[in-house]
C-alpha cells in the first residue's frame, strides 16, 4: 500500500508549436495542389485587401529575406521584388481548416491538443503531461515535430513550459531553437496583451517581461489594467487558462425511424436513396469522399441487419452508392419489417479526378467479386522476383497516394535493379581491380563492385528457393555507366537485371 503523502503530481508540461509564415506556406501548398509550379527560390505574396487598398498579408522566407514585411502595400512589394515571384489572394477558411487539421496530426504525440486564437500567429499547443515513457526528452520531441512540419512545407517554432501561456510566449519569440530560453527575456508582446496596452508600456521602458515582475501589483492594475494581471498570472501558473481541445469531428451520418415495422422493399429503397442524399450533402460540405460506408437496420424481431461497402476511389455519388447497396437489401432477412434504418461513412478520403474509373472498379468487384479484380503491386520480401505480386484492387483502394504511402513503409528498403530480364544470362565475370564482365558477345570493363550480398529463404519457413533466386548477388558498375545485377553460384556467373 502507497502512502498518499509520497503520491506526486504529474508536473504539467505543454509544447506549443508556431507558425511564423502560416499564411504563405498554406497558399503555396494549395497551389501546388491545383497545378501550379512554384520553386523554392520564388516569393509569395499573399495579398489582402484593407480600406480599398491591396496590401501584404503574408509572405515566405524568400521574400521577408530581401526586405518584404506584413502590411506594406502590393506596390511596394513589387518593387521590392524584382524577380520571380507569386501573387496569391488570402483565404483564411483554409488557412483556418489547415490549422485544425495541423491540430488533428498533432495528436500522435498526444491526445490533446488546442488551437491559441490569440496569440499573433497560428499557434498549436500540445498537452505532453505524463508522455514521458512514450517520447525520449522534449528536445527530441521538439526537433522531430519541426522536421515533420517542414518535410510537409511548413516552417515551426517550438518550446514546452509549464503553462499554456508561457510556452506560447517562448514559441511565438524564438527565432531559433534556443534562442530565449526563460520567459523574463520574453517581450511584452508575447503576453498576448492589447496594443494600446503594448504602447503604454514602451512609453514608460517596459519592454520584457522581467521588467513587468519588477512592479507592484497595484501599479500594474492602475496603469495597464487588471488584464495585465491575469495575463501574467497565467503565464506563472498562478491562475488557470480555459482551453477546449481538439475534438474530433463526427462522421457523416442519416438516420429514419419509421412508425412501426416497414416490410415492403420499394418503401425501404426509397428510403435509403434519402438516407444517402442526406450523406453526400454532408460529404460535400466537408470537401470529401466515402471510401467505405455502413448500412445498419433494426428489425422487429430479427437481429440487427448491417452491411458494408468499400469504395475503389473516394466517391459523393448516392446514385452509385444505391446501386451498389440495392443487391444486399433485397436479400435482407428483416422478419415482420424494419423500424429504423441508419447510413454511417466509416472512412472518408479526398475526392479525387478519376471519380469515373473509382466507380467501375466498384461495379466489376460486386459482379466478379472483390478478389477477383487484381492489380499489381509491390509487397514484402527481400527476393526481387517475388517482390510484386497480383493483389486485390480494394485492398489499399484505388487512390495512388494512399497505395504509395501505405507500400512505402512495407518495402524492403534494399538495392533491387528496375529491370529484371526474363531469364537468367551466363556470363563471364572477373571480380577484383581490373575487373571485367563478359555478357552478350561484349567485354566491357567494371569501375566498382558491390557485394555479395546472400539471399537465402526465410529462417521461419522450409519453402526452398527457385534455382534463379538464391546466391551470392552482386552490383557492377561499368566504365559505361551501366550498373548490372549479377548472381554467382557454384555453377558460374549469370546476368540478372540492370539498373536503368
Amino acid at each position: 500500500m502507497i502512502a498518499s503523502d509520497t503520491m506526486q503530481p504529474l508536473r504539467r508540461r505543454m509544447l506549443a508549436v508556431a507558425f511564423p509564415r502560416w499564411s504563405a506556406e498554406c497558399a503555396r501548398r494549395s497551389a501546388r495542389r491545383q497545378g501550379v509550379a512554384i520553386g523554392s527560390e520564388t516569393a509569395v505574396l499573399v495579398i489582402t485587401e484593407s480600406q480599398g487598398a491591396r496590401i501584404v498579408h503574408d509572405c515566405c522566407r524568400c521574400a521577408a529575406a530581401i526586405g518584404v514585411l506584413r502590411g506594406m502595400s502590393l506596390v511596394q512589394a513589387r518593387a521590392i521584388c524584382s524577380g520571380a515571384r507569386v501573387e496569391l489572394p488570402h483565404v483564411p477558411e483554409r488557412d483556418a481548416s489547415m490549422l485544425r487539421a495541423c491540430a488533428v496530426w498533432c495528436q500522435c504525440f498526444s491526445p490533446i491538443t488546442l488551437i491559441e486564437p490569440s496569440a499573433g500567429m497560428p499557434v498549436v499547443l500540445i498537452d505532453i503531461t505524463g508522455c514521458e515513457r512514450i517520447h525520449p526528452s522534449e528536445p527530441a520531441l521538439e526537433r522531430h515535430i519541426r522536421h515533420a512540419l517542414h518535410a510537409r512545407g511548413f516552417t515551426a517554432r517550438t518550446a514546452c513550459a509549464t503553462t499554456a501561456a508561457a510556452a506560447v510566449a517562448l514559441a511565438t519569440t524564438r527565432r531559433t531553437p534556443h534562442a530565449v530560453r526563460t520567459l523574463e527575456a520574453c517581450p511584452v508582446r508575447s503576453l498576448r496583451l492589447e496594443r494600446t496596452v503594448i504602447a503604454r508600456m514602451h512609453e514608460v521602458n517596459i519592454r520584457q517581461v522581467g521588467d513587468l515582475l519588477r512592479c507592484t501589483r497595484a501599479s500594474l492594475a492602475s496603469r495597464f489594467g487588471t488584464h495585465t494581471l491575469l495575463r501574467l498570472d497565467q503565464a506563472f501558473g498562478r491562475a488557470e487558462q480555459h482551453m477546449e481541445p481538439i475534438r474530433p469531428r463526427p462522421l457523416p451520418a442519416a438516420g429514419r425511424s419509421f412508425d412501426g415495422p416497414v416490410a415492403a422493399l420499394d418503401v425501404l429503397q426509397i428510403t435509403m436513396q434519402e438516407l444517402l442524399d442526406a450523406v453526400c450533402v454532408q460529404l460535400h460540405a466537408l470537401d470529401r469522399g466515402a471510401r467505405e460506408i455502413e448500412l445498419a437496420a433494426d428489425c422487429a424481431d430479427a437481429p440487427r441487419w448491417t452491411r458494408r461497402l468499400v469504395f475503389g476511389a473516394p466517391s459523393t455519388n448516392a446514385r452509385h452508392m444505391a446501386g451498389m447497396l440495392a443487391p444486399s437489401l433485397e436479400g435482407m432477412k428483416a422478419g415482420l419489417g424494419v423500424e429504423r434504418m441508419r447510413i454511417v461513412v466509416v472512412r472518408m478520403g479526398r475526392m479525387m479526378r478519376q471519380a469515373a474509373i473509382g466507380e467501375w472498379i466498384d461495379t466489376l468487384c460486386a459482379r466478379l467479386g472483390r478478389d477477383a479484380v487484381l492489380r499489381c503491386g509491390l509487397v514484402e520480401d527481400h527476393r526481387p522476383r517475388r517482390a510484386a505480386r497480383w493483389i486485390p484492387v480494394l485492398r489499399h483502394g484505388f487512390d495512388r497516394r494512399v497505395t504509395a504511402q501505405a507500400l512505402r513503409a512495407r518495402v524492403v528498403q534494399a538495392w533491387r535493379p528496375s529491370m529484371l530480364l526474363p531469364h537468367a544470362e551466363a556470363a563471364t565475370v572477373v571480380v577484383g581491380t581490373g575487373g571485367s564482365i563478359h555478357w552478350r558477345g561484349d567485354c566491357c570493363a567494371v569501375r566498382s563492385w558491390h557485394g555479395p550480398e546472400r539471399i537465402a529463404p526465410p529462417w521461419a519457413t522450409t519453402v526452398a528457393l527457385a534455382p534463379d533466386e538464391g546466391g551470392d548477388f552482386w552490383r557492377a558498375q561499368c566504365n559505361d555507366g551501366r550498373w548490372l545485377w549479377l548472381r554467382r553460384t557454384c555453377d558460374g556467373w549469370s546476368v540478372l537485371g540492370l539498373w536503368s
